[in-house]
């Protein structure tokens, strides 16, 4: 897992611990097992959802914590696969699965 995006991860659940006066600590240690599992993207974002089902009252933070989700791809994951692996059909197909998932800020940031 990306440093950086693992810094904000956990800066920005703490903070919100802190201003929703909610215990983070599970939620937390079964996110970050997600983001740092060895797997396909796909695999990721499924349990990723698993651990936001789990957790319903962190559901607000779904989308924006999707978000770091891919950025980690982008700065660390993707460093794994091909060259050309964001050309690939395999991407153009997760590109369209995950078309409505995360923050209109982060499709700004990268298209």
């Amino acid at each position: 897992m990306d440093n950086r995006v693992k810094s904000a991860l956990v800066a920005s659940l703490n903070k919100y611990a802190e201003v929703s006066a909610i215990n983070v600590e599970g939620f937390e240690t079964e996110l970050l097992a997600a983001f740092e599992l060895d797997v396909n993207f796909m695999d990721k974002v499924t349990a990723f959802d698993v651990v936001f089902d789990s957790h319903p009252k962190f559901e607000e933070l779904r989308e924006v914590f999707f978000d770091l989700l891919m950025v980690n791809f982008f700065s660390s994951d993707v460093q794994k696969l091909e060259d050309d692996y964001l050309e690939s059909d395999e991407w153009a197909n997760i590109e369209e699965e995950t078309i409505d998932r995360g923050t209109e800020l982060l499709n700004l940031l990268l298209y």
